[in-house]
């Protein structure tokens, strides 16, 4: 859903009034985060990128079950109250899970868009950035 929102520069100051578009987050489809790789790492090393990402799945699981102790962690390193890290903690998702082809084609439709906007100068096959890990 587009909506138009007023922004004031202060309170009660009129003149600093501008008028922005907010998109909200669900019209703009899941986030995600991902893990980066320098190609040539990938290529020579699959097993210490296999087992890294090993170690973050089993940090992340850990985590979906330890909420309370990741909002009291992140409290203490970011300095923002404990009630607002135990909101942001309750609400994130902390899985890692494999990049599936609805994933590729979510993130080829925005490299597309980025494109189509100059915010990027040239076509990306977002497929080809994918790493498969080795099979065993």
């Amino acid at each position: 859903m587009l909506q138009s929102a007023e922004l004031f520069n202060g309170p009660g100051n009129d003149a600093g009034r501008e008028t922005v578009d907010q998109i909200e987050a669900p019209a703009l489809g899941r986030t995600r985060s991902f893990y980066l790789a320098n190609r040539e790492f990938a290529a020579h090393d699959p097993q210490i990128l296999s087992s890294a990402l090993s170690a973050l799945g089993d940090t992340a699981r850990w985590a979906e079950s330890h909420r309370a102790q990741v909002a009291r962690s992140l409290a203490e390193v970011t300095g923002l109250d404990l009630a607002t890290q135990t909101i942001a903690a309750n609400r994130s998702g902390f899985a890692i899970g494999k990049l599936t082809d609805e994933i590729v084609a979510t993130q080829q439709a925005v490299a597309d868009r980025f494109h189509e906007l100059g915010l990027i100068p040239r076509p990306v096959v977002v497929r080809d950035a994918v790493w498969l890990p080795p099979q065993s």
